[in-house]
């Protein structure tokens, strides 16, 4: 009785077949899978920041978050000091970068080499490294308060910039007025720190709210004449070379229920 099976040129042939395939669907599955990771880790960041903004009030009985308060943030979000950071448009064609030198950058550098020097692993077991961290933390927050920009990499290597834009005093439903401009990288040192791509824009409103930019919430405020919010004027376009137009992609996901498309 014969026995019947694939030859090797059939295996071969079938082999090479689920190659191409898998060679055609793999970008698109991957992007989809990026994509879809987005609208989460955008709507994580927002719920964060504004419990760590409600903690903070609730805690020193504020009403509203000032610009001094920003650097109280630390206390509530497990995050680490970060000198320089920089971001390009969607294209690549242009790029931001932020520097948080200020003259008590000698203070903040010996304060840091101190606590990781005794402190190597950032352990705050003994009196000595919570010293230590407490030293380097106080020169970090004079450090970086001088120039009025934080950069921080959170616990999950994200990396949160918030700079200071106390310019608004708007008073419109729950809005009391911008005080910061905040850019958030969703993937941090290991992705391509694009706006629109991995980086995404938010203005932090004195009432510990995040508004997306580009959002319907962001273009209600921007309608009572808000002189710092009508610096996005422009509408979500990720074929444009221009920040405001691929910042404003944010307020596109975030109005989609944090979904990514």
């Amino acid at each position: 009785m014969k026995k019947f099976g694939f030859t090797l040129a059939e295996i071969l042939i079938t082999l090479g077949i689920i190659g191409v395939v898998a060679a055609l669907t793999t970008p698109a599955l991957v992007k989809s899978t990026g994509s879809a990771q987005i609208g989460p880790s955008l709507a994580k960041f927002v719920n964060t920041i504004e419990n760590a903004c409600q903690q903070l009030m609730h805690d020193e009985n504020l009403t509203m978050v000032k610009t001094t308060d920003i650097p109280k943030l630390y206390n509530y979000i497990i995050m680490a000091p970060k000198k320089n950071y920089s971001l390009k448009t969607y294209d690549g064609s242009s790029t931001i970068s932020f520097d948080s030198e200020s003259d008590s950058e000698k203070a903040y550098n010996e304060a840091h080499n101190n606590f990781i020097t005794k402190c190597p692993n950032g352990s705050h077991v003994s009196d000595e490294c919570r010293e230590l961290g407490a030293a380097d933390m106080n020169a970090y927050l004079r450090y970086f308060f001088t120039k009025g920009t934080f950069i921080w990499q959170l616990k999950d290597g994200s990396v949160m910039v918030v700079k200071n834009a106390n310019k608004d005093r708007i008073n419109i439903g729950p809005f009391k007025g911008v005080i910061a401009e905040v850019f958030y990288d969703i993937d941090g040192d290991n992705g391509d720190n694009r706006a629109g791509r991995d980086v995404y824009a938010f203005l932090l409103d004195r009432a510990g709210i995040l508004i997306p930019v580009g959002s319907i919430a962001h273009k209600t405020v921007k309608q009572v004449g808000a002189q710092y919010i009508t610096t996005y004027e422009a509408e979500c376009d990720l074929d444009s070379t221009n920040f405001d137009s691929n910042m404003a992609c944010t307020g596109k996901i975030a109005d989609n229920n944090y979904k990514a498309d």
